[in-house]
């Protein structure tokens, strides 16, 4: 575990502690996966000092960033998504995009500009939404996930580990135990008793022991099995809305985490809310 007080979040200074990590630490870095949020900032300084490691955006901060972006103002879509069966549909399609490959030289598996397509032609044919979704998707999905961040930055094609909630849970973890604005021999106290007890369950679960977290693990585990299915089932599949289903029933994965920040899935498809 690397710990590092900055006193800020630029490229530069993400830079010279990303250095100072290569110096001390003796790693593989041509066999390293490194899954951060999406500040460009971090990302940058990650591809200039581990140019020949792998970089994965983390699953959860993408929906994260989508769901936030709905409750914007400007978007203006929320109660539309919350209250309408297609919208919602609609939604949960997009947050699934990241479950196809970047780019795909195999006509079986779509890329992820073929999943963005085939939920525009989707769109399209429910003329009473299509408007609301426009500035949506062609704005915000494509405009800023596509073009700025682009589909490598966030895909997660093929990968069992998809987010670093892990380490999330241990920030909060950090916060819950550490008061504001603590001495430095208080913090350090802290850091060291966090430590020690994630080195106990790191050796709990090396003898295969259980761990108050083991249930998450075998959720993990889980979704990655049905997202296989569902891989495969697309792979095999010759009906012209093949792309759709697949999304659709990926998209119903995060169905946790939606009915937290939204709701529930809307039951009356007749039902068109704007504010």
């Amino acid at each position: 575990m690397v710990y590092a007080i900055l006193t800020g979040k630029t490229e530069e200074i993400y830079v010279g502690l990303f250095k100072y990590v290569r110096n001390v630490l003796p790693l593989q870095y041509d066999k390293l996966t490194i899954i951060t949020d999406f500040e460009l900032g971090l990302i940058n300084a990650i591809r200039l000092v581990f140019p020949e490691s792998s970089h994965q955006g983390c699953y959860f901060h993408y929906c994260q960033s989508i769901v936030r972006h709905l409750r914007s103002k400007e978007s203006g879509m929320y109660n539309l998504v919350k209250a309408n069966p297609i919208a919602a549909r609609i939604f949960r399609m997009v947050l699934a995009l990241p479950y196809l490959p970047p780019n795909s030289n195999n006509n079986r598996i779509p890329s992820m500009l073929d999943g963005f397509n085939s939920i525009i032609m989707y769109i399209v044919q429910h003329t009473e939404i299509a408007e609301y979704f426009h500035d949506f998707m062609y704005q915000y999905v494509f405009g800023y996930w596509f073009v700025r961040m682009r589909p490598e930055a966030f895909t997660i094609f093929d990968k069992d580990i998809r987010t670093n909630n892990y380490l999330e849970s241990y920030h909060a973890a950090l916060l819950r135990f550490i008061k504001p604005h603590p001495k430095i021999w208080e913090f350090m106290g802290q850091i060291r008793f966090l430590e020690n007890q994630y080195n106990l369950e790191f050796k709990q679960v090396s003898q295969n022991l259980n761990i108050r977290s083991c249930n998450s693990s075998r959720g993990r585990i889980r979704n990655t099995s049905e997202i296989k299915r569902f891989m495969q089932d697309l792979i095999e599949d010759d009906a012209p809305d093949r792309i759709l289903t697949f999304l659709r029933r990926a998209g119903h994965q995060v169905n946790g985490y939606i009915a937290q920040q939204i709701g529930p899935y809307p039951g009356n498809k007749n039902v068109l809310v704007i504010t």
